[in-house]
């Protein structure tokens, strides 16, 4: 595809039905075809994906075709599409596993909210992706990479931050005084500061 329409950037299928033998295969040739394609936006409203043998259901191979392969993908378009929770669930987690692009605009319009919650579910498990609702006519949901090393350093930027307010607190030697609803009075500064040191440890922050 990449070198006969060399300048393809939006492809729109609309209504197409696709019958194969072997479709799994079929779609992972065709999606080697696809890799140097500088295609932008695919759109598949009321695609339908079937066995030559007539099982139908199998339009997740398609989706993975494209998200797979596509660098450039920026727009994929699920309007209209009949997709099931298991497919979903398919679907998105060949996103998280494998996706060629580092971000993606997903339109699910039609598309039912048990599929939309089973592609999130295996989407995002695991902590490598998210997925924000950007809303709109289509309901777009975008799918962004999370940068671990941004949220590795503002853990640790935190817990040094910590440390040396606890390194300030243990400079000084007050101690609020006793109220009368409260005869044991209140904890050290050093003290509240080392107990959300460790909440954070325990909750796998820092």
């Amino acid at each position: 595809m990449s070198s006969t329409f060399p300048f393809l950037r939006r492809l729109t299928l609309s209504g197409w039905v696709f019958s194969l033998d072997n479709c799994d295969k079929v779609m992972r040739a065709a999606g080697k075809h696809l890799r140097g394609s500088q295609l932008r936006e695919v759109f598949l409203s009321g695609v339908e994906v079937r066995e030559s043998s007539g099982t139908p259901g199998l339009e997740h191979s398609l989706l993975a075709a494209l998200t797979t392969n596509l660098h450039h993908l920026t727009l994929l378009s699920l309007a209209g599409l009949k997709l099931s929770p298991t497919q979903a669930a398919v679907f998105g987690k060949t996103m998280r596993d494998k996706m060629a692009s580092s971000t993606l605009e997903i339109e699910t319009r039609g598309l039912g909210y048990p599929a939309v919650k089973a592609m999130r579910q295996a989407l995002t498990d695991g902590g490598r992706y998210e997925l924000e609702f950007l809303g709109g006519p289509s309901s777009t949901y975008k799918v962004k990479k999370i940068d671990r090393r941004e949220k590795l350093i503002g853990n640790c930027e935190g817990w040094q931050a910590l440390q040396l307010l606890c390194k300030v607190a243990a400079g000084h030697s007050w101690r609020h005084a006793p109220s009368s609803g409260n005869m044991q009075g209140q904890q050290e500064p050093q003290a509240v500061l080392e107990d959300s040191l460790q909440n954070l440890r325990n909750c796998g922050e820092i």
